[in-house]
């Protein structure tokens, strides 16, 4: 729930905390703070950890518990990487929507993906990264029509991350979306503590039905920008996971997206298959996992600049998950062979 007795100053305490710890660590080179502005009461924190090439990182300590405020303020775990993969960081996260500030030490020398690839290459760059977003996006947004009793803060955080979603539409397709919907979820937040519980109910119950609805124009749109590109697809693909079921439709809609969701598996257009197909066409353990979660062997050739790149480097990062148990910026359900040792920590001691 959000909590009114959490103030900027405790998220100010929490940033000098993790950089006192990153200070005594000769493994880091840099941590950056990443995303919007502070709603204190809601937001957490998102860390950026940089660590020195050719060494053994040492883990900073976990997130929560740093101090007692921290439980709150830190909801999951620092992104890692080391220096020569972050400087590819704008190739996962869009620089328009990263905000990335540097809160200690080196200041790395990031590739600016909008200057660095061709127009045509940059839009199928952030085209591949909406992709990643909405398979993260899509199933939970429906499934909190099911729920009874609302995790309220992490709903909110989840409508108000839309707002992200909806600037990379914009940059794909050239259409505007969501600008009521962002106006008034950053309202809520901001007056959550003098509205009535009634009040707050409401209005988020009505977000969550706008937020699911957006999401839904956000696929419409986004097929139809991939339908114009032309590339290969299969509507007889499916992708499955322990935890995530994609399959594929040449005639998606709305109502396509309600059933499926509800079921606890998405239906997605069928042009979007390219990109597992993209994943699956490439070498690394992240592609050859992406391969064996899918029901048929299937090989594509792709030209796009973007589309390599963001491959080869989620195949790179996969990798430091393995080797370090570094966090994923985009999982596809897809886990090692051991506990979590974040949510068993997090069940023993975050109340």
């Amino acid at each position: 729930m959000p909590d009114k007795n959490i103030v900027r100053s405790d998220y100010n305490e929490a940033i000098n905390l993790l950089v006192q710890e990153a200070s005594q660590n000769d493994t880091i080179s840099a941590v950056y703070l990443m995303g919007g502005e502070v709603e204190p009461g809601f937001s957490d924190l998102d860390f950026v950890v940089v660590y020195k090439d050719n060494v053994k990182p040492a883990p900073l300590p976990f997130p929560p518990l740093l101090s007692e405020k921290s439980k709150f303020i830190f909801t999951h775990r620092y992104l890692s990487f080391f220096e020569s993969d972050s400087k590819y960081f704008y190739y996962i996260y869009p620089k328009d929507t990263a905000n990335l500030r540097l809160i200690w030490d080196k200041d790395i020398a990031f590739d600016i993906s909008e200057n660095i690839l061709a127009a045509e290459d940059y839009k199928m760059l952030l085209a591949f990264i909406l992709f990643d977003l909405l398979i993260n996006k899509l199933l939970p947004f429906k499934r909190y029509e099911a729920v009874d009793k609302l995790d309220v803060r992490n709903v909110i955080a989840e409508l108000h991350s839309l707002i992200y979603t909806f600037i990379l539409v914009e940059k794909l397709t050239g259409k505007k979306i969501g600008d009521e919907f962002s106006l008034e979820i950053k309202n809520l937040r901001k007056n959550w503590f003098e509205n009535s519980n009634e009040e707050n109910s409401a209005k988020l119950g009505g977000l969550l039905k706008d937020g699911i609805n957006l999401v839904s124009d956000v696929v419409t749109l986004f097929d139809g920008f991939m339908r114009s590109k032309n590339l290969e697809a299969d509507s007889s693909l499916s992708f499955k996971t322990r935890r995530l079921t994609i399959n594929f439709t040449n005639s998606w809609d709305e109502n396509v997206f309600s059933e499926a969701s509800n079921s606890g598996t998405l239906i997605l257009p069928e042009s979007f298959s390219y990109f597992l197909l993209a994943y699956a066409s490439s070498e690394g353990p992240f592609s050859a996992k992406i391969s064996s979660c899918l029901n048929k062997a299937k090989r594509i050739i792709f030209n796009s600049e973007g589309t390599g790149v963001h491959v080869s480097i989620m195949n790179g990062l996969f990798k430091n998950y393995q080797n370090y148990g570094f966090k994923m910026p985009f999982s596809y359900g897809i886990s090692k062979n051991y506990f979590n040792l974040f949510e068993i920590i997090k069940c023993i001691f975050i109340k």
